[in-house]
């Protein structure tokens, strides 16, 4: 018996792995908010303890349960009082994709300059990066170059968020850039403001 309960335990985790693998494929073919591919996570995660035992009889799908309800009430145009933000003021914290995301932005225009370019410049090219990713104000517009280069002053000297900080100087520490000779400068800048581009576009975030 207890070698048939390991099985069923195998069994369903390598359900539950094979449905994250698609809720995975769903969030990455979603041009939207990414809230189809999340709710076919949640929603593995809740029937997988509800088809455990053990788990089941400690009540450990309920907090799940209730998430994947409010997911459900966004299609129905219903905003969920779990999904509610919380407001500071007249201005909510910005979320943490969004932190993270200048923080890669403030490296990037340091990177650029190590290649070469003057602030102004890679202030600029950075700056379309970020519009071309879908990133925006509140205004819907894309970050002004002021912006980006106001980011990386903030974050060298250490003011910001604490998750913009450590996303600053973990890259700043953990990538250093090797000037290279001729034409593979050029291509060296615009692989890193691809990649900008693209973690802009992972990230679904705005200003």
């Amino acid at each position: 018996m207890v070698k048939g309960r390991g099985e069923d335990n195998d069994r369903r985790l390598q359900q539950l792995e094979q449905r994250l693998q698609h809720a995975l494929k769903l969030l990455d073919g979603d041009t939207g908010s990414g809230r189809i591919g999340a709710l076919a996570a949640v929603t593995a995660c809740v029937e997988f303890v509800l088809a455990t035992p053990h788990l089941r009889r400690q009540d450990l799908a309920r907090p799940l349960a209730l998430l994947m309800g409010a997911l459900h009430d966004l299609d129905d145009g219903i905003l969920s009082p779990m999904l509610t933000p919380t407001t500071f003021g007249n201005r909510p914290p910005s979320a943490l994709n969004t932190q993270a995301v200048r923080a890669h932005a403030a490296i990037n225009m340091e990177w650029l300059m190590q290649l070469g370019c003057n602030a102004n410049d890679a202030a600029k090219q950075v700056a379309a990066a970020l519009s071309a990713g879908g990133f925006r104000s509140r205004q819907k517009k894309g970050p002004a170059p002021a912006t980006v280069a106001d980011w990386r002053h903030r974050l060298k000297k250490g003011q910001g968020t604490e998750i913009e900080c450590e996303t600053f100087h973990d890259l700043e520490k953990g990538m250093s850039i090797e000037v290279p000779d001729g034409s593979e400068t050029s291509v060296l800048r615009r692989n890193l403001l691809k990649k900008l581009e693209q973690l802009v576009r992972d990230a679904r975030v705005g200003n």
